[in-house]
């Protein structure tokens, strides 16, 4: 009997038969039709088998793992993986190499599948493992018979999330999990082949993954755009447009950096699905400004362990009341308790969001005790639920508000703190638009840091005031810095370890001794990206209204007046003149060997 993985892949080449000729995907690497893409993972499939035949590998329990671009080669790869039976494990090209190397550890992979472009970041990686692993150049394949196994491993893939920690996580997901969640989303959304499906989030988080099967499983053309490419707002607004984009699935802090101020006609986009933060009234708002007639609005609540949980889909006769868009009803494919103590919450009860399905049924790699934990009880019936870490409450109208995540609370001199509680108050005050808390700092001397996006005439002290008037003072936060964008994940979401270091009341910058010459270049950088004039060596670089794109801009003019290379996360890391001109003498010392 075959094991339900292969009913993934029996799916897959059943659009092939019906859409061979179409065009599958579309992406920087070129375009690939089904029948191709159905033939080349073929081939991979067959080289994987016979490594792991001459290796004496089980295909059952080998991982994969994938170390390639935002194009169609990852997507013809993990086709593959699947195909000859193992396990797949996404790898992100952008992600630092430590923790590259913690995932390939974990996993125990002994297969990495790369390409010509990422041939010295793979072996790169493999010199600091003990373990014994095959490098597969995809560019280098010869053509041969496709092979698919019947037998093959009911875990189709492992993704790796932040850890508690610290170290990656391996979520496992079963072939019937994925088949389920994309057959639902199928059905609910109509997902049909004319439809122009545009994917920016990597394959190595769920969100990718649930996009590139949702289209290929259903005969769509999956269009692959590499926001971290050098981004060109202006690029990618004529791209929708010029290929006609229908799906727009993202996470809403860039769905927000690309509609304000756009002037692209958006007439063939019918579904804009948000997720992976909280979606509010202004985002559904510019759906209402911006999108065509025909266009729904969705915000869908899912995460790694449970793929998909709720749905909340609105068009723009939808009255929203609130400043949050709450993530809906529970989808039909699961059943959903909210839980408070190990019994279910009432009306507007804040509780864990959990969740139970025949197809889902998730684990941690290699962690035993944290799979049991990731499964709590309810105590009225004994019945077990995955507990998401996540927390909502339900609305007097039968929909779910969220919370938050469970971890985001803590205790401070004894006093219970949910640091989305303190967020939500920043949030009510007119003018803030967004908003983040933390609680971090050296040990001992931890402190409560908001950060605010916000228009007008809005102010740190005017927050603070307000929250005086709100909040006890153990819930005050140190420090509020006002941003123009917060720092942001490869997925999408806020990075809260790179928010800028927040700086108490009465503390200032610590000065550095370093050469004037320098600090005058680096000055002159930031004043020709950022257009700000009069920079100070210690101003901070977000607080100045730096972002993402500005830092990319920074790094290339650093590179060619100073000839060192440094990652986009160097700015992160250091957020003054000072700090990076230290950074950058650093780099420039030449290596000193031992005598």
């Amino acid at each position: 009997m075959k094991m339900i993985t292969n009913e993934l892949m029996q799916k897959f080449v059943r659009t092939v038969s019906e859409h061979g000729q179409k065009t599958a995907i579309v992406s920087t690497a070129g375009d690939i039709t089904y029948e191709d893409l159905d033939r080349e993972s073929g081939q991979l499939a067959s080289e994987i088998i016979e490594i792991c035949n001459e290796s004496d590998l089980r295909l059952a329990i080998t991982k994969t793992a994938i170390l390639l671009d935002h194009d169609k080669m990852s997507v013809m790869a993990l086709l593959g993986a699947l195909k000859a039976g193992t396990t797949f494990v996404p790898l992100d090209v952008s992600d630092p190499v430590e923790r590259l190397i913690s995932i390939l550890k974990d996993a125990d992979a002994r297969i990495l599948v790369t390409s010509s472009d990422n041939l010295e970041l793979a072996y790169k990686l493999i010199s600091k493992l003990s373990l014994d692993i095959t490098i597969i150049n995809i560019d280098q394949i010869e053509n041969q018979e496709s092979k698919v196994e019947d037998m093959v491993s009911d875990d189709a893939y492992i993704i790796y999330t932040s850890g508690s920690s610290g170290k990656p996580k391996g979520v496992i997901q079963p072939g019937r999990a994925l088949l389920a969640a994309t057959n639902y989303l199928q059905e609910e959304f109509a997902i049909r082949p004319q439809d122009n499906m545009l994917l920016t989030t990597s394959f190595s988080h769920t969100v990718g993954l649930l996009d590139i099967f949702t289209a290929l499983l259903n005969g769509a053309t999956l269009y692959m755009y590499n926001i971290r490419s050098s981004f060109d707002k202006q690029h990618f607004l004529r791209y929708i447009e010029e290929y006609k984009i229908s799906v727009v699935h993202t996470v809403p802090t860039f769905y927000r950096f690309f509609l304000k101020g756009a002037t692209a006609s958006f007439d063939s986009i019918r579904l804009i699905i948000l997720g992976g933060e909280e979606v509010l009234k202004s985002d559904y708002n510019l759906y209402k400004e911006m999108m065509p007639a025909s266009c729904y609005f969705v915000n869908l609540y899912g995460q790694s362990e449970v793929l998909i949980g709720t749905l909340n889909i609105l068009n723009k006769e939808s009255e929203i009341e609130g400043r949050v868009i709450p993530i809906g009803f529970p989808v039909e494919a699961l059943e959903l308790k909210i839980l408070n103590e190990a019994k279910e919450a009432g009306v507007l009860t804040t509780g864990k969001l959990c969740f139970r399905a025949d197809w889902i049924a998730p684990k941690y790699h290699g962690l035993e005790e944290e799979t049991l934990n990731l499964y709590t009880e309810d105590s009225s019936d004994s019945s077990q639920w995955i507990n998401t870490g996540d927390m909502g409450r339900w609305l007097p109208d039968g929909t779910i508000e969220y919370m938050g995540r469970e971890d985001h609370q803590l205790k401070i001199n004894g006093n219970r703190v949910h640091l989305r509680e303190i967020e939500l108050e920043i949030e009510t005050i007119p003018g803030v638009e967004n908003s983040v808390v933390t609680y971090n700092g050296e040990k001992g001397k931890e402190m409560l840091c908001a950060y605010a996006i916000a228009e007008g005439d809005i102010t740190s002290d005017k927050i603070m005031r307000i929250l005086k008037e709100k909040l006890p003072a153990y819930m005050l936060p140190k420090s509020i810095m006002i941003m123009e964008e917060f720092p942001l994940l490869p997925n999408g979401k806020v990075d809260r370890q790179h928010m800028p270091a927040c700086i108490a009341e009465g503390h200032a910058p610590r000065e550095e001794s370093i050469p004037a010459e320098l600090v005058e270049s680096l000055t002159q950088i930031w004043t020709e990206v950022m257009g700000i004039d009069n920079i100070r060596p210690d101003d901070n670089f977000f607080q100045l209204g730096g972002n993402s794109l500005h830092a990319t801009e920074i790094v290339n003019k650093i590179y060619m007046s100073h000839q060192v290379d440094f990652e986009l996360s160097i700015i992160f890391d250091n957020q003054s003149i000072n700090d990076l001109a230290r950074t950058v003498l650093e780099a420039k010392q030449p290596n000193k060997e031992m005598a």
